[in-house]
């Protein structure tokens, strides 16, 4: 599926998908999460692109804050993080690491992008090759608190018109 193919550039626009369904996340499981993602024009400023499994208020607009999201988020500076976001016992936290230092990986180059969760830590992988780790809040007895999360895509252009980019995502797996 592609994610913004007509190349819109308008300020504040967005698109985002769920899964139909959800993944149920059971303690002392693993999950394996992986995502086919081409994008094109990654040096694009003022875009955002998230992919992961998560949710947020789509009422409150295309960049609302997750209220749960695991997954990767290429910024709006050409900077691709993991993210690990909950709102677990009532304050919303965001743990991200920097995976590309802010240079976008080459363009229309398909690569798969690999989340393992666990209890107490979520690792993502580009490729197959470990990038970084990110450990559940202190103080939370998981890395979410969702029992139950789909699979997420979403882009948005910021408060500022974007140039033009297009992010291509094929076949996710989820495996338990």
């Amino acid at each position: 599926m592609r994610l913004n193919n007509s190349a819109i550039t308008t300020t504040t626009t967005g698109i985002s998908i769920y899964s139909w369904r959800g993944f149920t996340i059971e303690h002392n499981y693993d999950y394996w999460v992986v995502v086919p993602v081409r994008h094109s024009n990654a040096t694009a400023t003022n875009k955002q692109c998230d992919v992961g499994l998560g949710y947020y208020a789509f009422a409150a607009g295309q960049a609302a804050a997750m209220n749960e999201f695991i997954g990767f988020r290429w910024t709006t500076t050409g900077g691709l993080l993991a993210v690990v976001e909950t709102s677990q016992g009532g304050a919303p936290t965001s743990q991200t690491e920097n995976i590309n230092g802010n240079a976008p990986y080459p363009d229309s180059v398909s690569r798969d992008y690999g989340i393992l969760i666990t209890d107490d830590v979520v690792e993502f992988y580009v490729n197959g090759v470990y990038q970084t780790s990110i450990s559940r809040p202190t103080g939370s007895w998981s890395v979410m608190k969702g029992a139950s999360l789909p699979f997420l895509a979403r882009v948005f252009n910021s408060g500022a018109a974007s140039a033009a980019a297009t992010f291509d995502i094929g076949e996710v797996a989820v495996s338990k």
